[in-house]
This record gives C-alpha cells, sequence and structure tokens, in this order.
C-alpha cells in the first residue's frame, strides 16, 4: 500500500511538472523605467519625413551608432565576428545644414565622411533603384548599409555571410535606437534593385544590405 501511495504521489508531481511546463511560465514585468526601454517602445518604421534639414551633428551621431568607434577601445559600437568589420556605410545627402548634397562614405576609424559622388543623387536612386517608393528621396539623409564578403570569408567560408547578416542588424537597430534617442525617425528598406543602387552609390566592392532614409518625423 505504501509503495502505491509512493508510486502515485511521484505520479502527479510529475504530470503537475509537466502540466506547468506546457502551459509556460509567467514572466515578470519588464523594467520600462530605463533608458534602452523607452527607445525600444518608441521604436517604428517612418516614412513621412518634415521639409527640415538635418543638422551635421545628428549624422555624425546617426553614423557613429552604425558602426562608429567606441571611445573606450578600439572596438565599434556593433559587434562583429572576429572583429574583421565587412561592414561599410554610406550616405547620401540632399538637405543637411553644412554640408553640401552628395553621396559620402564614412570612414569609421576617422570619423570623417569621404565625398564618392557630388550633387544630390535622391531622384536618381528614386528612379533607378528604389522601386517606386518615393517617400524615400524625402528624407534629407540616406545611410546605405553595405558589405565586402571577403573581409569574413577568408575565416568562416560558407558561414560568413550567416555573420554579416546578423552584423547588418545590428547596425539597423542601432541607426532605429539612435534617431528615436534624437527625435527623428527612419526605415529599414530592403526592397531595392541591387546592381542599380551600386551603380548610383558607385560602389566597388560593397555589396548593398539595407538603405535606412533618415529626417525629422512629419
Amino acid at each position: 500500500m505504501k509503495k502505491l501511495f509512493a508510486f502515485l504521489l511521484v505520479f502527479f508531481l510529475f504530470s503537475a511538472v509537466i502540466f506547468t511546463a506546457e502551459e509556460g511560465f509567467k514572466l515578470p514585468a519588464p523594467q520600462k523605467d530605463i533608458a534602452l526601454s523607452k527607445l525600444l517602445e518608441g521604436r517604428e518604421s517612418v516614412r513621412q519625413f518634415a521639409e527640415k534639414n538635418l543638422s551635421l551633428q545628428e549624422l555624425s551621431t546617426i553614423l557613429w551608432a552604425g558602426q562608429g568607434m567606441k571611445s573606450s577601445s578600439k572596438k565599434r559600437t556593433t559587434p562583429s565576428a572576429g572583429a574583421l568589420y565587412p561592414i561599410e556605410l554610406f550616405v547620401m545627402t540632399g538637405n543637411i545644414s553644412d554640408l553640401k548634397a552628395g553621396i559620402y562614405h564614412y570612414d569609421t576609424p576617422s570619423h570623417t565622411l569621404k565625398l564618392q559622388v557630388a550633387g544630390d543623387k535622391r531622384k536618381e536612386l528614386l528612379e533607378k533603384g528604389a522601386i517606386r517608393q518615393g517617400w524615400v528621396a524625402t528624407a534629407p539623409a540616406i545611410v546605405l548599409i553595405t558589405y565586402i564578403k571577403s573581409r569574413t570569408e577568408g575565416k568562416y567560408k560558407e558561414r560568413s555571410i550567416s555573420y554579416i547578416a546578423v552584423e547588418g542588424g545590428a547596425v539597423m537597430q542601432n541607426v532605429y535606437l539612435m534617431a528615436q534617442s534624437l527625435g527623428l525617425g527612419t526605415c529599414a528598406v530592403g526592397a531595392f534593385d541591387d546592381a542599380k543602387v551600386k551603380a548610383v552609390f558607385n560602389l566597388k566592392e560593397e555589396e548593398p544590405i539595407l538603405l535606412m532614409p533618415v529626417g525629422h518625423i512629419k
């Protein structure tokens, strides 16, 4: 009788554990009173931009968030497999205070912009590469996230493209959150003609991942 009782007790306890696991465990409420939580709560894709210039300071901060150098080390604001850093940022500018319109490469180590193509190319991007997404060309700046596969491929072989995709996603989220922090809007755009975007931005070995128009929210 005692053995039967012990067996039934174990059976019911085990069944209760299985039942609880299947039902799921209720988590405590997330902390939403901290700065990052508030940014995540407010993060959204913005497709309408006000006719207002971005400041050079705002653009600088956005680019630094995406792929800048941390002052505490030689590492960057986003993680990279093997610290190989295949990501490169370009920015197409139209209405930026104290900066001529053009296409620039963001040089991470020196935190400088290097002119690649002079002139406002936003309309050309829209007509040739952005697949009729008219709102893209209304942003004062369009950040292009690109990668150079060979930097990662030598070490990680067939896994390299997966790691690059993860790194590109980290850059995207940093740009989203920094834009939110600055009271700006952005949107990750993946629908474009790769070859035509490469031509407009005058890319060499870089391959495009995402376009991210940035501007003041309308």
